[in-house]
């Protein structure tokens, strides 16, 4: 069978525009000659790749680790702490522009979305002989949409829903924002449908590490029902749901975690044992994305070749507050060395995110960013169920047993707090586990610990949550208003 998910597959160019640029610029089906395509299992696999690339082109501009974790207390901008290298103060400071073509933008969501619609619209209606492939085409395309519109409702709130291609252009395009509470009914409705189609995996291989499984989906389902769990308009079962998910990826025995001497190799190495899902990099095929630029310091010739752009620097949190033989500190931090070496001289004592270490193709000359991102991995889902056991008030011991677990395998001995310091104990823990993969901005929403982790926030529209909606979609289609608050 012809591999599907390397992303050497360039997607074609006749469906770049079906998911448009944003829900008011959606090119119609009918506008497009079908007629040689959507024929084939390769046609519908081709299309499906489409759908992966746009993922892969969201990571591969940071927007998970770069603007989610710049509000959060676990990067920060050099010049907090002194170094020259400054931006994205905006960010940081929480002043994001409803004009912000960057940070604001949803587009490229919606661009995605557009694809999954598409592949789901056409390959119900296709004849495809390999029924199994079908159904996990499909699958795959339910999980991606719903994993578009979980960082859609987490980053924006109220969020058009669409989950039909376009067939004309009229006035149905001045699309409305759905509530909340409605898009999270959509993304677990998706969720489960792709549950329904996905095979079990046999085992665990490379190309099952960058191609969504059914234990993806069911980790994608547990962080969904966590996050609505702390609503108002949540569902009584919610914390029990995301245990119950969470349970059924831990029990598969498909996923181990790593030792703790080797957690740096998680990052660095690729399909490591506890990888749920990821999303593939390499610089071989320009498969190259921004993270050693963000993260790692200039190079001593102050171009990025062996270096980055010095851009994010741990918090003090994440560089002063370990507990003494945490295994995790050398992954999570280093600091840049002095007397010249390969990094400016200007940035000695500069402490640097080691997570995405990028390919060292010729020592001290070239450094490639291609590490992968995970989007779940064990330890991430094993914390995830601690929490929600935690708030359910069932099987505590349950939660102490996986935090312990989390913290044995980081070289740390079982935790000592008692019960009513469990739940800050977990998250502190993600904290120290997860720090610049994407998580810890929506864990301290969630959890509601934003301003006492990070005070400052107090003076920085602390009712400011979420994103603005983007100002030149606003100006094309009234129909979003009313802006989210403070802006």
């Amino acid at each position: 069978m012809k591999k599907l998910i390397d992303f050497k597959v360039l997607f074609l160019g006749l469906f770049i525009s079906l998911g448009a640029c944003d829900v008011l610029d959606q090119v119609p089906e009918s506008d497009l000659d079908d007629s040689n395509f959507w024929k084939t299992q390769e046609d519908a696999q081709s299309a499906l790749t489409g759908v992966y690339n746009s993922l892969q082109e969201i990571i591969k501009n940071s927007a998970f680790t770069d603007f989610v974790d710049l509000r959060a207390d676990v990067v920060v901008i050099p010049s907090e702490y002194g170094w020259s290298v400054s931006n994205d103060e905006s960010i940081r400071n929480n002043q994001i522009s409803p004009t912000d073509r960057v940070a604001a933008s949803w587009s490229s969501y919606y661009l995605a979305i557009g694809r999954a619609n598409n592949v789901i619209s056409h390959v119900k209606k296709m004849e495809i002989p390999n029924e199994v492939e079908k159904k996990r085409i499909l699958g795959e395309s339910y999980f991606l949409r719903a994993l578009f519109y979980f960082f859609l409702v987490r980053n924006w709130g109220d969020s058009p829903i669409i989950i039909e291609p376009y067939t004309k252009i009229d006035e149905t395009a001045l699309v409305k924002r759905n509530p909340e509470k409605e898009v999270y009914t959509q993304i677990i409705s998706d969720i489960n449908e792709a549950i329904s189609l996905l095979p079990e995996p046999i085992a665990i291989s490379k190309t099952e590490h960058i191609r969504v499984t059914k234990y993806a989906a069911k980790s994608l389902l547990c962080n969904v029902y966590l996050e609505r769990a702390y609503k108002s308009y949540a569902e009584q079962t919610d914390f029990d749901m995301a245990a119950k998910e969470a349970l059924d990826v831990i029990q598969s025995d498909k996923y181990q975690l790593v030792k703790g001497t080797d957690y740096e190799k998680i990052f660095s190495q690729k399909y490591a044992s506890e990888s749920i899902f990821e999303i593939d990099f390499d610089y071989k095929i320009s498969a190259i994305n921004s993270f050693v630029n963000t993260f790692y310091p200039r190079a001593f010739t102050k171009v990025k070749a062996y270096g980055g752009g010095g851009l994010r620097i741990p918090s003090k949190k994440l560089t002063e507050e370990y507990e003494p033989g945490d295994m995790r500190t050398s992954a999570n931090f280093k600091i840049v060395p002095d007397g010249g070496g390969y990094f400016d001289k200007e940035f000695e004592g500069m402490p640097y995110a080691n997570k995405y270490p990028g390919t060292v193709v010729t020592e001290g000359v070239q450094r490639q960013s291609d590490s992968n991102f995970i989007i779940y991995r064990l330890s991430d889902i094993m914390l995830m169920r601690a929490e929600a056991i935690v708030k359910s008030g069932k099987n505590v011991s349950d939660a102490v047993s996986l935090l312990n677990d989390v913290r044995n395998r980081a070289g740390l001995p079982n935790t000592n707090v008692t019960e009513s310091g469990l739940f800050k104990a977990i998250q502190k823990e993600r904290l120290y586990e997860l720090c610049y993969e994407g998580k810890r901005w929506y864990d301290l929403v969630r959890t509601g610990l934003l301003l006492e982790m990070r005070s400052e926030f107090k003076q920085m529209n602390p009712d400011r949550i979420y994103y603005p909606i983007p100002q030149d979609e606003i100006d094309r289609n009234p129909n979003l208003l009313p802006q989210n608050p403070t802006y």
